[in-house]
């Protein structure tokens, strides 16, 4: 039935047919991409060379010290690889280190340098303004109600993919 409620649910683009829920995932994609667009402007004007997904990982890593590349990997929803580009970038600004794993010696711990330390509160500052820009205008309980709304579409999604694995 709810198939049907999708189907009655189309809008009309330039002659084409698309369902409100393919809009919903493409605006949703593209609002992800301004966020990082307009915070990565906002820490570039303030003179710090980095953008808005590497302070991410600077973040990370401020809150849980020594982490390995597969826990920021995982914990920011990215493949290694593009983690360990991500990495690579920061840690020749001098802004984290690798270590070596007291347990596992064929991991690296990941720890912010003097200098990513330094820097984290004020990629903080600006990131919070950054979401005021991108959320001005938009009460607070509607941004929670949009967090809930995402946070179980997410939730559907993986246990989907967890349930029908090849």
């Amino acid at each position: 039935m709810e198939n049907n409620s999708i189907q009655k649910d189309l809008l009309i683009t330039d002659g084409l047919k698309i369902a409100s829920t393919t809009i919903l995932a493409v605006k949703n994609g593209r609002i992800s991409e301004a966020i990082n667009d307009v915070a990565t402007m906002e820490i570039q004007k303030e003179g710090f060379g980095i953008n808005f997904e590497q302070a991410i990982v600077l973040f990370l890593l401020y809150y849980h010290k020594g982490l390995t590349q597969k826990a920021i990997a995982e914990n920011l929803d990215k493949d290694s690889p593009s983690i360990t580009r991500l990495i690579d970038i920061l840690e020749e600004a001098e802004m984290l280190e690798r270590r070596n794993d007291p347990i596992d010696r064929r991991a690296k711990q990941i720890y912010l340098t003097k200098v990513g330390e330094k820097i984290v509160p004020d990629l903080v500052r600006i990131s919070q303004k950054a979401f005021s820009i991108v959320f001005e205008g938009v009460p607070a309980e509607e941004i929670k109600m949009m967090q809930t709304i995402l946070c179980k579409m997410l939730e559907n999604a993986e246990a989907y993919k967890k349930n029908n694995a090849l």
